[in-house]
């Protein structure tokens, strides 16, 4: 059972166990660790006290406090009740004078016409180490890169430890080049860098990465205006037991915005994006201290940190070859082997399509189907080049996307050099155009490596058959909120979690299951980037995607929180806890193009005068404490160099 949430229990441990910079002693908020270790009691799962030592101490200690006792003595969990309904009277406690309103996911879904999904436990159909192929399992994935390669080493992982036998092979062919540009993540990526055992400073070393606190958004909401969007969530570390978890979901954030305070002010993240400053101080001796708990991303070239990942991989089988087609099962349908282009074959019991667009086993082979965004998110060209670092110049620890008269610029530092691109719709504006308008935004000539066509969207099914597409396979949106190799990593999670142990022997419901889950992911990230050109701009592309081309989910958020403050019970919980976009990515972009009302805020606050006075005592507090932590941590040129030289060393706790 334990197996379920290894990461979340793992990483609770080490905060508990773990000092940092911010503050003195402080660690996740204890209603937030303890409320989320009630409800998991309620489906069966414990704390392994070998594993989670540390963890499972704190739980004895908390759970005879007030309020975990009552929420333990309750009917249901407090979270999913919450959920149902935020004003429902607990003992003790009186009912709101007004109603709190439905969350607002019910009505989202009802709208989109998305499926419900009712997801299965652990051991059900489809659950891990059930099913495996009697002596041993042939997984071949054809791609390599970083989806292939990252794929590889997570799958293998979890064979390993449940114990399923399980022989990978990756076919990646020599003969067909590999473009690298500059590319971000999200912290789900260090988060399975983690769980790989993966040295960090090796890898920045070895791959040229840079740190990423999140996204400076360069002239959306009108030109000559910025906000940024930091990935960390201050919220965490606020959540006290002297409230109910419904009157403190985004506390900080709503009392941020009452107080016409910008919203990333009050993050550590913000003020080391604001102080070009890397998320470690340094010990005596060398050794990497965290600023905070929280977990940053990074910027690379995706070409090298493929190659390192297939450089550190060990017990998969490398095939350098090309597939030519595929020979098929008469009767199923399923993949019998790979026929490659000099002749010969590669069997395989599951095949895993990371072939990028090309898709040539789930799409060419196996007839899955695009549906296309192109109504929602209309740019659909991206002309990629790169600049170099200006002599004696900071690398900044974020992304900056930079908008444009027909789209937007990414601009994604390495240590090497800048990855950047135009992203624009070819409807308002031609190639020639466009490289001409970024060369005179950016004063100097630039070096277009191509034009490349796309249109976002995703398939139809990304698993069909004994063939799953990961990757760009199986989707792609402009590079605006690092979804691609997010999306990748939580999709292998999903897989692995849910349904790799029963793959072989998979039924079309296991498999209607994870599509709908993949196709949910996706549609969300659609809404989260069309919400982003909701500002005031006036060029014809800006007023077209503002009229024309706004989901009405987009639309039905933006008039919900145009008088209430969002919370996390607007959002569907993402299945298996896995990771995914919630109110705390939104906080930063609505409040940047200006969606939040003050005034809803302050009446928010207002109806809980106890809980605004420790919500603003709690900004105050954090704001000196991040101040000072930044104060305490390197520059981020100045950690980049010290890596490189193999001058420090950071341990994972």
């Amino acid at each position: 059972m334990n197996e379920v949430l290894p990461g979340v229990f793992g990483y609770l441990e080490s905060v508990c166990g773990r000092p940092f910079l911010v503050g003195d002693g402080l660690t996740l908020a204890d209603i937030a660790l303890v409320s989320t270790l009630v409800n998991y009691h309620y489906f069966g799962f414990a704390i392994d006290r070998d594993r989670f030592p540390l963890l499972a101490a704190y739980r004895d200690e908390m759970i005879v406090q007030e309020p975990f006792a009552k929420a333990l003595a309750a009917e249901e969990p407090f979270a999913s009740r919450m959920a149902l309904d935020p004003g429902l009277r607990r003992p003790g406690r009186r009912r709101s004078a007004s109603p709190a309103p439905p969350p607002l996911r019910f009505y989202c879904r009802r709208l989109t016409g998305e499926p419900q999904v009712r997801w299965m436990p652990i051991g059900d159909e489809g659950g891990s180490g059930t099913h495996m192929k009697t002596g041993g399992t042939r997984l071949v994935i054809v791609g390599g890169g970083t989806a292939g390669w990252i794929a590889a080493l997570m799958l293998q992982r979890h064979a390993a430890k449940n114990e399923l036998q399980l022989e990978i092979s990756v076919v990646e062919s020599s003969r067909i080049p590999t473009i690298g540009v500059g590319e971000g993540t999200t912290a789900v990526f260090r988060q399975a860098l983690h769980d790989l055992g993966v040295d960090e400073t090796e890898f920045v070393r070895e791959t040229g990465a840079t740190i990423k606190f999140g996204i400076r958004h360069r002239d959306w909401k009108r030109k000559g205006h910025s906000y940024d969007g930091p990935i960390d969530d201050p919220n965490l570390l606020a959540l006290c037991r002297d409230f109910m978890p419904g009157e403190q979901q985004s506390m900080l954030h709503i009392q941020a915005v009452s107080s016409g305070t910008r919203v990333s002010d009050i993050h550590l993240f913000g003020e080391l994006m604001q102080r070009q400053k890397s998320p470690f101080g340094l010990e005596d001796d060398h050794e990497l201290i965290p600023a905070g708990p929280f977990q940053h991303a990074f910027h690379f070239d995706q070409a090298r940190v493929g190659a390192y990942l297939r450089r550190i991989t060990q017990g998969v089988e490398r095939v350098d070859a090309e597939v030519a087609e595929l020979k098929r099962n008469g009767e199923t349908g399923d993949i019998e082997a790979l026929v490659m282009t000099d002749g010969s074959e590669l069997a395989g019991d599951f095949f895993i399509d990371c072939t990028g667009f090309r898709r040539k086993l789930i799409g060419e082979g196996m007839g899955a189907k695009w549906i296309s965004y192109r109504e929602h998110l209309p740019v659909n060209r991206a002309m990629p080049f790169w600049l170099d670092h200006e002599e004696g110049c900071d690398v900044s620890p974020f992304t900056l996307a930079w908008a444009q008269q027909a789209g937007w610029m990414w601009s994604i530092p390495t240590q090497d050099r800048i990855g950047c691109g135009y992203v624009y719709s070819d409807e308002f504006i031609g190639p020639e155009e466009a490289q001409a308008e970024i060369e005179r935004v950016l004063g100097r000539p630039i070096e277009p490596r191509a034009d490349l066509r796309f249109d976002s969207g995703r398939l139809d099914r990304a698993w069909i058959g004994n063939c799953l597409a990961l990757g760009l396979s199986s989707s792609f949106l402009e590079p605006l909120e690092a979804t691609s190799i997010h999306g990748t990593v939580v999709q292998i999670q999903l897989f692995t979690k849910f349904f790799l142990g029963g793959a072989c022997a998979a039924t079309e419901g296991m498999r209607d299951k994870y599509n709908a889950v993949v196709a949910r992911q996706l549609n969300d990230f659609r809404i989260f980037i069309n919400l982003h050109y909701v500002g005031q701009r006036e060029e014809p592309f800006w007023r077209h995607v503002r009229e024309d081309c706004l989901h009405e989910t987009t639309r039905d958020m933006l008039d919900h929180w145009a008088s209430h403050m969002p919370r996390r019970s607007d959002f569907t919980p993402f299945p298996g806890d896995l990771a995914h976009i919630n109110e705390q990515l939104y906080y930063p972009v609505l409040d940047g193009l200006g969606h939040l009302s003050r005034e809803a805020a302050r009446c928010e606050m207002a109806a809980n005068p106890k809980l605004r006075a420790y919500a603003r005592k709690t900004i105050d507090a954090h704001v000196r404490d991040y101040k000072k932590a930044a104060t305490k941590c390197i520059g981020h040129k100045t950690y980049l160099d010290l890596v490189a030289d193999g001058a420090v060393t950071f341990q994972w706790h």
